[in-house]
Formats: C-alpha cells, sequence, structure tokens
C-alpha cells in the first residue's frame, strides 16, 4: 500500500507531521543543544563585537595618553602658582648708610619709577650683613617682603624701568633667595644672648640671661660614649662554596716550591698566607660593604637602594610638584620594606631564641656589644689637656698600654728559684705531629674575633691542604727557637671599661693576632701541659685551667675546711687577695725561670724567650 501513496498524499502527510507543535518544539530543543550550533553563534558574536573590542582598546589608549598629558600639565600649572607665591624679592645696589631707614629707601625708590606704596604694604624689609668673599660691603642687598602677591608682581615686572633711569641703572631686582638663609640665621645666631664657653675637661658652660632663668651659668658634660664611624670590610659567602674543590685546586700549586724563594722564616710565612689568601678570594665569593652608624640590625641592601633612592627623589622634589609625588611614593615603599624586615627580623630571632638557650645568651651579648664606641673619644694627655687628633690619641694610649705590660713592682731575687725543686724529665725542644696539627686547625672556633684578612672559618675549612706547609712552617720555627715576627702583630683594640672615658687608665689593650700564630701556639700548650700532669709537677692547689677540674672542686674544698675548723671549735680565718691587671703584671723572668726548673731546656725554651 505504500507503494500505492500519490506524492500528494505524502506532501500532505509530511506537512502535518512536521507542523505540529510537538515537532517544533523537538527540533528547536535539538539545535539550540547542539555543539554546532552553539559554535556557530559564538563565532557570529565574536565577529560582530570583535571590532568593537578593537575600537575601545585603542580609545582607552588615547584616553591614558591624553590623563598623562593632563596631568603633566597639572603638575607644571601647579609649579608655576608656587613658584609665583613668593611674596619676596631681592634689590641689590643700593648703597648702605649708617643711619638708613630701609623701609623708607624703599618707598622713595619705587615712587622714582610711578609705584605708590605705602609701609602697610610690606610684611617686613631687611638689609643682609656683607659676606666675607663680598667685594662691595656698602652695597648689600635687601630682602623686601610683600603682603600682597599683586603688589610684589607689580614691582618685579617694572623692574626694566630702573634701566631707564640714570641714577637707577646699576638697581636691579631679582627673586632668588635660596643662598641668602644662612646669612639671616647667623645674624639671629649673633643677636642671642647665650654664650657657649668650652672648657679643656670636657665640660660646657651656658650663660643665660637673667630673665630666662634663675640660674646665670648652667654646666653640664658632653656624652662622648655613643660616638660611632662607619665600618668598611669584607664579607665571604662560605655556604655556595665546594671546599672538596677548594682543597684540590690548593693541592695543585707548588706551595714548598714556592716557599723556597725567600731567605727566612718571616718572609716564607707572609708568602705562604698571600698565597692562602689569593687563593681564597678567586674561590669563595665576596663582596665589600660600608655599615653605617645609622644602620639598624635588619637594614639590608635592598633598604640602602631604597634609601639613597628616597633622598635623591627629595633633592629633586624641592624643584618642582611632580618628583615631590615621586618622592613620596619612594618614601612609603621605603617605610613599608623597613617595617616588613623589621618584622621579619624579630621573627626569625623569636624563633632561634625559643629553640636554644644558647642563642638566648649570644643574643644578649652581642646587644650588649653594640653600646660600646666604635671610635676613640677624646683623651685626656699629660698636661690634663684634651686631645680629639687620632695620632695623638693612639700615642697616649700607647703609651699606657705599654707601661701596664712593663714590670713596675720591686726587683726580684732569682736566688729565691733555687728552692725549687727541678724536674728529671726534660724537654730540649717541641715536636710537630701532623695529626695533631690537622686536630688543632678543625677546632679553630670561627665565632673568635682575629685579626682581618684571614679568618678562621678559611683556616678550618682548609686544614686538609694547607696542614703540611704549616706543619714544615711550624718545624722550622721550632728548629731555629724564632717566632715569626708577622704572628708578632696585632692589631690592639683599646676597650672602655668603666668611669672617665677622657682618662686613658680606663681603657683595656685588645689584640687581635694573626690565625695561623694560635697554631703553634696551642700544640705548645698541649705539650707543656702533658708534661706538667703526667710528671705531676702543678701544685694540688691549682684548680684553673685544668681539664676536668675548676674552681668549684677548689670552694668545696674551702668551705669543707671551714666547717672542718667550725665543728673543731678553730678559728678560721682567710686572706683574700686581687691582683690588678694580674697577667699584665707577670714577670717575665720569674715565669722562663720557673719554666727552666720544670724541665723546659734548650730550644724549647730558647723559642719561648723569642
Amino acid at each position: 500500500m505504500a507503494d500505492n501513496i500519490s506524492n500528494n498524499d505524502l506532501s500532505q502527510i509530511i506537512k502535518e507531521q512536521f507542523s505540529s507543535s510537538q515537532f517544533v518544539e523537538q527540533l528547536a530543543k535539538s539545535i539550540v543543544s547542539s555543539d554546532i550550533f552553539i559554535n556557530s553563534i559564538i563565532n557570529v558574536v565574536k565577529e560582530a563585537t570583535g571590532k568593537q573590542q578593537e575600537q575601545i582598546g585603542q580609545l582607552t589608549q588615547r584616553l591614558n595618553a591624553m590623563e598623562s598629558q593632563l596631568n603633566t600639565v597639572v603638575m607644571r600649572v601647579n609649579d608655576h602658582d608656587q613658584y609665583t607665591k613668593r611674596k619676596d624679592l631681592l634689590i641689590y645696589s643700593i648703597p648702605f648708610q649708617s643711619d638708613e631707614n630701609v623701609t623708607v629707601l624703599v618707598i622713595d625708590l619705587m615712587s622714582k619709577v610711578g609705584l605708590q606704596l605705602t609701609k602697610n604694604d610690606f610684611y617686613g624689609i631687611h638689609r643682609l650683613l656683607p659676606s666675607k668673599n663680598s667685594q662691595n660691603k656698602s652695597r648689600q642687598a635687601i630682602i623686601v617682603g610683600f603682603l600682597g602677591i599683586t603688589d610684589r608682581n607689580v614691582v618685579y615686572s617694572s623692574r626694566k624701568k630702573f634701566r631707564e633711569i640714570d641714577e637707577l641703572k646699576d638697581i636691579f631686582i631679582n627673586e632668588h633667595l635660596s643662598h641668602h638663609n644662612n646669612q639671616i640665621y647667623r645674624y639671629a645666631k649673633i643677636k642671642l644672648d647665650k654664650r657657649r664657653i668650652f672648657t679643656r675637661n670636657g665640660n660646657v658652660l651656658m650663660y643665660l640671661a637673667k630673665d630666662r632663668s634663675d640660674h646665670n651659668f648652667i654646666e653640664f658634660k658632653i656624652q662622648i660614649l655613643s660616638l660611632k664611624e662607619k665600618i668598611e670590610g669584607t664579607v665571604y659567602d662560605y655556604n655556595v662554596v665546594n671546599w672538596e674543590k677548594v682543597n684540590e685546586r690548593f693541592n695543585e700549586i707548588p706551595v714548598h716550591q714556592l716557599l723556597k724563594n725567600y731567605n727566612n722564616l718571616n718572609e716564607r710565612v707572609t708568602a705562604f698566607e698571600q698565597i692562602l689568601l689569593e687563593h681564597i678570594q678567586y674561590y669563595v665569593p665576596n663582596k665589600k660593604i660600608c655599615i653605617e652608624p645609622r644602620d639598624k640590625v635588619w637594614f639590608n641592601d635592598k633598604l640602602r637602594i631604597l634609601y639613597k633612592r628616597k633622598c635623591k627623589l627629595y633633592r629633586k622634589g624641592k624643584t618642582s610638584n611632580y618628583h615631590f609625588q615621586l618622592y613620596k611614593t619612594a618614601a612609603e615603599e621605603f617605610k613599608t620594606a623597613c617595617i616588613a624586615n623589621k618584622e621579619d627580623y624579630h621573627k626569625r630571632i623569636n624563633l632561634k631564641v625559643c629553640a636554644s638557650s644558647k642563642y638566648w645568651w649570644s643574643l644578649v651579648k652581642n646587644t650588649l656589644r653594640r653600646t660600646r664606641m666604635t671610635v676613640i673619644p677624646a683623651l685626656l694627655n699629660s698636661m690634663n689637656e684634651i686631645v680629639v687628633d687620632t695620632r695623638e690619641k693612639i700615642e697616649i694610649l700607647n703609651e699606657c698600654f705599654a707601661e701596664v705590660c712593663t714590670w713596675s713592682g720591686p726587683i726580684i731575687d732569682l736566688k729565691i728559684a733555687d728552692t725549687l725543686s727541678e724536674s728529671k724529665v726534660l724537654i730540649n725542644k717541641f715536636t710537630v705531629v701532623q695529626p695533631e696539627v690537622e686536630s688543632i686547625l678543625c677546632s679553630l672556633d670561627h665565632s673568635r674575633a682575629c685579626a682581618p684578612e684571614i679568618t678562621n672559618r678559611m683556616i678550618k675549612n682548609m686544614a686538609q691542604s694547607i696542614v703540611k706547609p704549616v706543619c714544615k712552617l711550624i718545624y722550622e720555627s721550632f728548629e731555629t727557637s724564632i717566632f715569626p715576627g708577622i704572628w708578632k702583630n696585632g692589631v690592639i683594640n683599646p676597650l672602655y671599661k668603666s668611669g672617665d672615658s677622657l682618662k686613658r687608665s680606663n681603657y683595656r689593650p685588645i689584640t687581635l693576632l694573626k690565625v695561623l700564630s694560635k697554631v703553634p701556639e696551642r700544640l705548645v700548650h698541649r705539650q707543656l701541659y702533658r708534661h706538667l700532669t703526667r710528671n705531676k709537677l702543678l701544685s694540688n692547689c691549682q684548680s684553673g685551667f685544668i681539664a676536668k677540674d675548676s674552681t668549684t672542686y677548689l670552694l668545696l674544698d674551702v668551705v669543707n675546711k671551714i666547717n672542718s675548723g667550725m665543728i673543731e671549735n678553730k678559728v678560721v680565718r682567710s686572706a683574700l687577695l686581687d691582683f690588678r691587671k694580674a697577667f699584665d703584671n707577670v714577670n717575665h723572668q720569674c715565669v722562663l725561670l720557673k719554666l727552666y726548673k720544670k724541665g723546659i731546656r734548650g730550644r724549647a725554651l730558647q723559642w719561648i724567650v723569642d
């Protein structure tokens, strides 16, 4: 039957089926939900809005450019307004008269060019004092301050009229006043009624007028302990160094052959330290730093850059409003960075302090040490006069330290040493063992202070490669009984103790020696200590500077004796002696004689003497 359906009937059936509302609704849903339809709609919308977005972008760029130009014009207008608001003018070449009235002179001068002004039009008129370099001191400038900006502009615009009058052609008007401010302030200071008198003992006397104080004189003292100066030095970044490769490269250097080119021990030690320092500076990143007195502990290089930029814009900000706005932005950025760095520093400190009590005490010591002086203050010489010159202060302290380190006590009879027992075991020379020297190099404390250039950390990390040349230098020193002169030199820092800072006796010398000089010193100490303890040459009363012993045990022994005496109803007496500068006042001859009695002879004793 399907074959017998005519085309008309088929078309009629299709129309009836596809024209129904249900079919149209299903067809619309399928079309709308299809990906092809959605993508085609998106493409049509993009094509329609693409040109509009491009036009909007072009208009936005033009708008930003116009806003920038407008801001520039506004700043220039503000600068012009600020400049024109100056109500002061300078009038030059008006002759000085002994009984002159500058206000009358200015009013008469203005009347000659047709300007009628009165004294009520000015807020002040002042003639500047002559400077030292001024050629004509009788023709100093006069500052004229106008109450109204209009009068000021009229006078300034009429300055050309002075050239048309013969008697006024030498007079001219200027509006720049910047370099005359100091002269005004200097004149005001001279007219003040207070006088300052500096005396030789460091005190200051200030005289005040009776109407200002009931006491005519006030005496006070200047605090000079806070004097500081900038510190310059070299810092090394040890954390990024591969010390194994650095040691390998140093082993490739023919140090032994190079040192043979020098004649004596002192030159060889100097050459070795120079070779070592140049090698470390080549392989270890380093840079020069400068710590200013105003720098805080949390101040870093980033803040220094921001601070310099702020200062630079501050100087430019005086000339235009544009640079002043840049200065305000830079100042705010610097302030924000300072606050962030400070908070971050305190957070790190808090974490370290909470984690270790050892760091707490280290922090306390460093904080107290910052209050010390970094420069030598003024000192009193032998004539009781204040000395501020650096060379003279160094000589004063040097004389004081030399006197302290020189035996000033009574002459000791060396025959007293005959009563001391002599040791049968002798040490004629000190020995050098490479493992012992290497252990000394590795045990150096990098936190200890030392002389500049080579540090404890460098020696400790380079111990494996430098132990052989160091052993040879120390062996030569022991064999020749010569202690290298370069190791005897040190940097002396005068450490202020207490009392009057002007007195040289209130300073204690602290000497910073070179790092390598500590190696033979510790080597000799170990051998002497073994010799004295093994042969029982030390007194039983000696508790200090002995391993596994301390003054605490000595105190326990003293307390035991006191308690025993009280139990036995005996009178207990004690004599307590406090030696002033005990180590500085030791008689060297007595020490050497005691060492001789303890068995130190020959080259060993001669090395200690040197």
